[in-house]
């Protein structure tokens, strides 16, 4: 991760200008996915999305930044991504108790940074440790941002 990336605002990546219309927030969703999902719970929905079709398929993110934070508020709040192959978009599915948006981004660098929004967002709704003293999203620390991996955390680094 660069300093180049952390340039970008995540708030400004989370604005109607990257927002798919409903239409096509439908189709990228699944297709009839929606009507399946009445009468259940995050974690029923968690499942029926990831089982989609592969070309449906999202992925829901469980730890995000270089310690591999809680990402939302499962089931609640969950936080998917795709990379779209129809489009070749990389997208974020925001999904907050039962209601989705879905963004879509140029490039994985502009959707990771977008989901740095989203966690800041939830962190400091939640009150966690990590973001106190935190103003918004594009002042947190490079290690609060961007995709968890065992490279990244002390355990990665253990391990390696």
């Amino acid at each position: 991760m660069t300093m180049d990336y952390m340039a970008t605002d995540p708030e400004s990546l989370l604005i109607p200008k990257y927002r798919l219309s409903d239409d096509d927030m439908h189709k990228a969703w699944a297709v009839g996915f929606i009507e399946r999902m009445q009468g259940g719970d995050g974690y029923d929905v968690m499942s029926k999305v990831e089982h989609a079709s592969a070309e449906q398929r999202w992925v829901s993110i469980g730890g995000w930044g270089a310690d591999g934070w809680n990402l939302g508020d499962w089931p609640y709040v969950v936080i998917y991504c795709r990379n779209d192959p129809v489009s070749g978009m990389y997208q974020v599915a925001y999904y907050v108790e039962g209601d989705v948006t879905i963004y879509r981004y140029a490039t994985a660098r502009e959707r990771n940074r977008a989901i740095d929004g989203l966690a800041f967002f939830h962190w400091r709704a939640l009150s966690e440790s990590w973001v106190e003293g935190i103003e918004s999203a594009k002042d947190m620390p490079m290690k609060l941002c961007g995709p968890y991996s065992s490279k990244r955390s002390g355990l990665g680094r253990v391990l390696s």
